[in-house]
């Protein structure tokens, strides 16, 4: 059941495959980096962007251009928004509806009502 706080963090919807995809992107880079402090070769961050745009390109992925035209905030916003009316849709059809262990609740009760009936009697 998804959560308010997961819709903000897009891995989390992610399947399984490309989960596992992305896990093995991050995993090959973070190999590549530790190799090159291994070999002390020192990197500014616009070196590690050279490389990162460089190993995107060898794994045949896109390299975005900018930030895009929405921002975190708003996303953000829209992402809540959208989870806010998929939980009422959920509150909606629970309306209503007995959950089993609330049958099973009555069943109990029902049953130690009727013993204690079939006592007296």
């Amino acid at each position: 059941m998804p959560r308010k706080e997961d819709v903000v963090i897009a891995k989390n919807y992610l399947n399984e495959k490309e989960l596992l995809a992305l896990n093995n992107l991050v995993e090959q880079y973070l190999i590549f980096a530790e190799g090159q402090a291994m070999r002390r070769i020192p990197m500014q961050m616009k070196d590690w962007i050279e490389k990162l745009h460089g190993f995107l390109q060898l794994n045949d992925r896109n390299i975005l251009r900018d930030a895009g035209k929405i921002s975190h905030e708003l996303a953000k916003e829209l992402a809540e928004s959208e989870y806010d009316k998929f939980h009422q849709q959920r509150l909606d059809q629970k309306v209503g509806q007995d959950s089993d262990f609330e049958k099973a609740i009555v069943l109990v009760e029902g049953e130690k009502m009727n013993k204690k009936l079939s006592k007296k009697a």
